[in-house]
């Protein structure tokens, strides 16, 4: 299953594997989840340093009732290794905590951020890949742009 894309219901169905037993041993044999280095503190936040790359984004996301911060190469395009870091939280100051924990020399190669227009994910841009060049998302400008003319035509009106 690691080295082929086989899905896990069709091993179930195949093997006539019972599909708890299945998860359970995926999860503490198969995978070697136990022995992973994140996993005390992996429902919280996940660092993955090898991703890292010279152009970076970041921004907020809500899963299932949570919002967390993400950290992600954009040069890998959302393939394999895109994930750098994943933040259970938004408040800065402890962002910033979990991301100078990735290593300087790696932060120090951006060379830009882009960011979402929020005044707390440029915070903690500007904290961490100092000095980098932050740009906002062209798509969240361009709705901002085209709200405020909406706004201004239904003044006029």
């Amino acid at each position: 299953m690691d080295n082929e894309a086989v899905t896990a219901k069709s091993l179930l169905h195949t093997y006539m594997i019972n599909d708890g037993t299945f998860a359970k041993n995926y999860k503490e044999v198969i995978n070697d989840f136990s022995s992973w280095e994140q996993r005390e503190y992996a429902s919280k936040q996940v660092l993955l340093p090898e991703n890292m790359g010279e152009h970076l984004g970041i921004g907020e996301t809500s899963f299932c009732h949570e919002v967390y911060t993400i950290l992600h190469n954009k040069d890998r395009h959302g393939k394999k290794h895109t994930i750098i870091t994943i933040v259970k939280e938004t408040k800065p100051s402890n962002v910033i905590t979990v991301l100078r924990q990735l290593p300087e020399e790696n932060r120090l190669k951006v060379s830009d951020i882009t960011i979402d227009l929020s005044n707390s994910m440029g915070a903690i841009a500007k904290a961490v890949v100092n000095p980098a060049t932050l740009a906002n998302e062209e798509t969240k400008v361009e709705g901002l742009t085209r709200c405020k003319k909406q706004m201004l035509n239904r003044r006029d009106k």
